[in-house]
């Protein structure tokens, strides 16, 4: 349903400058669909607003961008919303505009450096042995039920992400078991989400070209644990011990 791009911003509390409904959202300039906010984000090569052009082609109305990508948006004449934290204000955008799906599903989170996907498969053949209609989402592949989604990384982006989640429960799906990178922890991919349970499989050296100190990969890890209401936690391992005493 599309909704006026102020009360998005109101509900938000972030800034809007002019009008227009909006029909969806996505990061992706090349996935854009008529009616879209396009949502313009720094990478780590290149600034979303660099392909602002290829996103108004596709039919965006309106851009979600930092100060940088509002100036150039509104140069071109679109109505904008300003974000004071780019990638978390993003998630936050998705989860409202495609209507808060984690609110409606049983989510549970898995991670850790080795076993993710064993585990997250083994989670959703339980839940569907208790006649569930589960769904996943991690290395794999997004499947809704037995439906496979393709073309999405073990942790979406948040667009994609909260998309994905929406229409599994267009689906009837009412469980959903998903692998949580730290890579998607820190870089905001899963913010907004509210977890019903999360479960920690180990953690050992990996992703240092990223995180660059093991401190900092536990850390990103360790976010999973403040956006849920229950926890499952390998103790055998020595950072599942300190997990538990945060």
């Amino acid at each position: 349903t599309p909704v006026a791009l102020t009360t998005v911003a109101h509900e938000l509390n972030l800034a809007v400058n002019g009008e227009i409904l909006i029909s969806g959202i996505t990061h992706d300039s090349r996935e854009v669909t008529h009616g879209d906010i396009y949502v313009a984000v720094p990478g780590m090569k290149n600034h979303g607003i660099e392909f602002l052009a290829q996103a108004i082609e596709h039919g965006a109305v309106a851009v979600a961008s930092d100060a940088h990508g509002v100036e150039i948006a509104q140069n071109h004449g679109l109505p904008t919303i300003l974000l004071n934290n780019p990638r978390f204000d993003m998630a936050r955008l998705a989860r409202f505009i495609f209507g808060t799906p984690d609110r409606d599903l049983v989510l549970i989170g898995v991670t850790g450096t080795n076993g993710k996907t064993t585990v997250a498969s083994m989670v959703r053949h339980i839940v569907c042995s208790a006649h569930h209609r589960a769904g996943m989402i991690g290395t794999l592949g997004a499947f809704a039920g037995d439906e496979h989604l393709a073309g999405l990384r073990t942790t979406p982006e948040s667009t994609d992400l909260y998309a994905t989640l929406g229409y599994m429960r267009e689906q009837g799906i009412t469980h959903v078991v998903m692998e949580v990178s730290s890579h998607g922890l820190e870089l905001d991919r899963v913010a907004g989400l509210e977890f019903d349970s999360a479960i920690f499989t180990n953690l050992s050296q990996d992703h240092m070209d990223f995180h660059h100190t093991m401190a900092n990969y536990f850390a990103a890890k360790a976010k999973l644990f403040s956006m849920t209401q229950s926890a499952v936690i390998n103790t055998d391992d020595e950072y599942g011990r300190t997990l538990l005493e945060l």
